[in-house]
């Protein structure tokens, strides 16, 4: 009904690009959030999403815009109690100077579907935190969010993904830095359950003199399997590029040493994969990030109970 607001639905990725996005696009719903330029939103704007019909597909589709100089700590939550699917398309504009944090939270009954698009454009001088906790990947996931960064902009981008028995998913992040003086540092850690498969492909492209760095971890908590995939490109000779990826399993040494302390096996493995999975946000607003390492904690003592 707003005529201006059209200029930014499927702007960063066309309505046609699968048949998710196409019935996304079909059955138009989500949210859209503007942040005036140089409005400072002091307390986190919150967001949830819930499948409780069984076999729901649920299809949403937000936009958000931060104005030019705006400020806006945003938390989204999605989860469900049934089989069902859910198709999320995002996009996220931050215009020149603004500032936000994403936090999304994801949780996902066995037989669950999670078919996950979205695109951020980030203009010149802007600065985003970007953090993403599945805490249980039901049947399957399709996540590999894309961000376009611009001249001095920041991206820091922390996620974490447990992958259920049974489950496949396929995950990671591109980054494309469109001009000089952006700066990328991508945080990616898996945990893999018995029977459970994981593709985490990392990609960043620089087309100027940006700088990047990834660090892609996954810990095998079975007989699982993961392949991490890193794909870096330069087209700039002063670009600085650096990826690092390392697969693993739990340190016995480390279990025996905190088992000779007082903790017992299972309490000792829970503060090992806490210790992995641990985000350090940066400049989260204090409840969201009491609550991200709560659930954490949470997700550690479950992963190995």
């Amino acid at each position: 009904k707003i005529s201006w607001v059209k200029k930014y639905y499927w702007r960063l990725l066309p309505p046609d690009l699968d048949k998710y996005t196409a019935a996304t696009a079909l059955y138009e719903g989500g949210t859209f959030i503007y942040i005036p330029p140089g409005v400072k939103v002091k307390a986190p704007i919150n967001v949830a999403y819930g499948v409780g019909l069984e076999g729901e597909t649920q299809t949403v589709h937000n936009v958000i815009v931060v104005g030019e100089g705006a400020e806006v700590d945003l938390f989204y939550a999605c989860g469900a109690s049934v089989h069902g699917v859910h198709v999320g398309v995002t996009e996220l504009y931050l215009e020149p100077k603004a500032r936000a944090t994403y936090t999304m939270v994801h949780s996902w009954p066995k037989n669950f579907y999670l078919r996950s698009y979205t695109n951020v454009s980030m203009a010149e001088g802007s600065r985003l935190e970007y953090y993403y906790v599945n805490v249980s990947s039901g049947a399957g996931i399709a996540s590999k969010p894309t961000f376009t960064i611009e001249r001095g902009a920041r991206l820091y981008l922390d996620t974490v993904v447990r992958v259920v028995e049974g489950s496949k998913v396929y995950t990671g992040a591109k980054v494309v830095g469109k001009d000089r003086g952006a700066r990328a540092e991508v945080l990616s850690k898996v945990l893999a359950h018995h029977g459970s498969y994981t593709l985490n492909l990392i990609e960043v492209e620089a087309n100027a003199d940006i700088e990047s760095h990834s660090d892609c971890k996954a810990l095998l908590l079975g007989d699982a399997t993961v392949e991490t995939v890193p794909k870096i490109v330069s087209r700039s000779p002063k670009a600085q590029l650096s990826h690092e990826a390392s697969i693993g399993v739990l340190s016995e040494d480390a279990i025996a040493y905190l088992e000779s302390k007082g903790f017992s096996e299972e309490e000792a493995k829970s503060i090992l994969v806490y210790g992995f999975i641990a985000i350090k946000p940066k400049t989260l607003p204090q409840p969201i990030a009491k609550m991200l390492d709560s659930m954490l904690q949470v997700l550690a003592r479950q992963a190995v109970g």
